[in-house]
C-alpha cells in the first residue's frame, strides 16, 4: 500500500511541541510506523473532516519545536 505523507515544518506559524502526526481514516498503522521512526515525543490523532477533504495526503507530520 502506498502512503502519501505531507511533512510540515513552518507553515502557519503556530508552535508545535511535541511533534504531531495526523492520519486519514484507516491509516492509523502507517501513523504508528512513522511515530516509531521519530526520536522525539509525538501526539497521534485523526485528521479533521476538513483536513481530509483539503489535504490530499494520508498523513500529516508536524515536527516539534517548529511551527505549523
Amino acid at each position: 500500500m502506498a502512503v502519501k505523507i505531507a511533512y510540515v515544518s513552518q507553515t502557519d506559524r503556530e508552535p508545535v511541541s511535541p511533534s504531531e502526526i495526523r492520519y486519514r481514516d484507516s491509516f492509523l498503522l502507517a501513523a504508528q510506523v512513522v511515530a516509531d521512526a521519530l526520536a522525539a515525543p509525538q501526539r497521534i490523532g485523526p485528521m479533521t473532516a476538513t483536513e481530509q477533504r483539503q489535504e490530499g495526503v494520508d498523513l500529516i507530520v508536524h515536527l516539534g519545536r517548529g511551527y505549523r
